[in-house]
């Protein structure tokens, strides 16, 4: 697996995003822009609209909802060993834009598994 925050992890996961039949089933009739800001690394989102996918390298002014987390705790969130919710709850991640966005989609999201599971960092 490419180095966690690397341009080639950014681009492995666009690719599983773009091959991934559920994102691109809802990406029909959904519009979200997602960001994850790190502050001492590079940022990237994750785009669903109009039937297209795709996970981009920084931030874009259109992002919905954004994250916003240093390295660290965006590596333990990516790896499975820290809670996002607890991450928000103990001051370590951050939520802006509208994360009522976040709720609306909430289940069309939990339906689709671990859309990035391969791209889990060691």
């Amino acid at each position: 697996m490419a180095e966690f925050l690397s341009s080639e992890w950014i681009s492995a996961l666009n690719e599983a995003a773009v091959s991934h039949s559920g994102l691109k089933e809802i990406s029909l009739t959904t519009e979200i822009t997602l960001g994850y800001r790190i502050t001492d690394g590079p940022s990237w989102g994750l785009t669903v609209n109009k039937g297209k996918v795709s996970v981009y390298s920084g931030t874009d002014d259109a992002e919905n909802v954004w994250f916003t987390t240093n390295r660290s705790t965006a590596l333990k969130i990516a790896n499975g060993t820290e809670d996002p919710l607890e991450a928000i709850i103990a001051g370590k991640l951050e939520i802006g834009g509208d994360p009522r966005v976040l709720v609306e989609q909430h289940d069309l999201f939990k339906g689709l598994g671990d859309v990035f599971a391969s791209c889990r960092p060691d």
